[in-house]
């Protein structure tokens, strides 16, 4: 036996659809606390309507809550070209789109990641390394194909640079033995 309604729960209030096949099943909103609530609740046997999905209309305005009851886990579609985001309660949420050519950045443990744009250049070329400021503006350390120049640390807060060899003669690596000619 089907049954569509409104019912009083204590201080619920639902609009459901009940399917009775000798156990319970209902799909269907909740009124708690001046909170609309989708649920779908059933006792072990039971398939609610619908097989336990619900479709909600992306016209919807406002925030959908989906808390599940008795362990379990949330599958929840996003539109919108977001990343999917969860908080440290394990609430969803989406980081909303973000523009062209930017990149999603991790803000630390337990915060949602951000997106954030990057400056890259026009154009590198062979022997070219890529280096970063402290405003995200990505640069090129040119020279790389300069014959004996490294690439030479200029201290903190500073790119590297290709620069001629300091030593003026031939570098060796620590643990090496031998001559070099």
């Amino acid at each position: 036996m089907a049954q569509q309604g409104f019912r009083s729960v204590a201080s619920n209030q639902f609009v459901y659809q009940e399917t009775d096949t000798g156990t319970s099943a209902a799909t269907g909103l909740q009124n708690s606390t001046s909170l609309w609530k989708l649920f779908v609740q059933a006792t072990a046997g039971a398939t609610p309507t619908g097989g336990g999905q619900i479709t909600v209309d992306p016209a919807v305005n406002g925030n959908i809550t989906l808390t599940p009851n008795g362990g379990g886990f949330i599958v929840a579609s996003y539109m919108g070209a977001g990343a999917v985001t969860s908080s440290a309660t394990g609430v969803l949420g989406t980081s909303g789109a973000g523009t062209a050519y930017q990149l999603l950045t991790s803000s630390g443990a337990g915060v949602a990641p951000v997106w954030s744009t990057p400056t890259y250049p026009a154009t590198v070329a062979i022997g070219d390394v890529l280096t970063a400021s402290a405003a995200n503006v990505i640069g090129v350390a040119t020279g790389g194909t300069t014959a004996g120049w490294v690439l030479t640390a200029n201290g903190a807060g500073t790119a590297p640079t290709f620069q001629a060899n300091a030593g003026g003669g031939i570098g060796t690596l620590a643990g090496d033995s031998g001559s070099a000619t």
